[in-house]
């Protein structure tokens, strides 16, 4: 206890509190889309449009065609985009896992 009140009184000592209220303010500042949590994200098969069985050739298919649908230089957005990638990511991790 007596650390952690010591490391808040040197933050306002050496004028780091305010580094510290700027970045929360950073944060704060960021819209609700861009903060991803698992609770919130669908699952990778239900953005690939594949059964949670498919083969890793079934994978890489799959987010081929996504990606020619939702790639942002083809009519989608970058969120759609990065959505699916992230998505494409967990799927091969785990499919190279086993």
């Amino acid at each position: 206890m007596a650390l952690s009140i010591g490391a808040l009184r040197g933050l306002e000592r050496w004028g780091a509190k305010e580094m510290v209220n700027a970045a929360f303010r950073g944060f704060k500042a960021l819209p609700a889309s861009a903060i991803v949590t698992p609770y919130t994200a669908r699952p990778w098969q239900d953005v690939l449009e594949i059964d949670q069985d498919a083969t890793l050739d079934e994978i890489n298919t799959a987010y081929r065609r996504r990606a020619r649908q939702v790639h942002p230089d083809a009519g989608g957005s970058q969120q759609e985009f990065e959505t699916l990638t992230r998505a494409y990511d967990q799927a091969k991790k785990l499919r190279e896992s086993k």
